[in-house]
């Protein structure tokens, strides 16, 4: 199963959102997550890929503080409205 997930993460998806939590980063299919992402986002050379939404205070591994995270306190329609917006360009 970690092979499809990878293909998909790696080579498929056209982007990959991450809600950061602590959750998240404490699981270890999570990590194989965002490791196989993290390598798409290097290959695509600055395009955004990765859309993080921070849920709490925590920084992922890899994932520099710089990243454009999207609060969750935003509220689910806000992040929905900006997730179609990013759909559609």
């Amino acid at each position: 199963m970690f092979d499809t997930f990878d293909e998909i993460f790696r080579k498929r998806a056209r982007y990959r959102v991450i809600f950061a939590s602590k959750d998240y980063k404490e699981r270890v299919w999570t990590n194989h997550e965002r490791q196989s992402a993290q390598a798409r986002a290097l290959n695509e050379k600055g395009r955004e890929y990765i859309l993080p939404i921070k849920v709490d205070d925590v920084e992922l591994d890899g994932i520099p503080p710089t990243i454009g995270y999207v609060p969750l306190k935003k509220g689910v329609d806000k992040i929905a409205e900006l997730l179609i917006k990013k759909l559609k360009s």
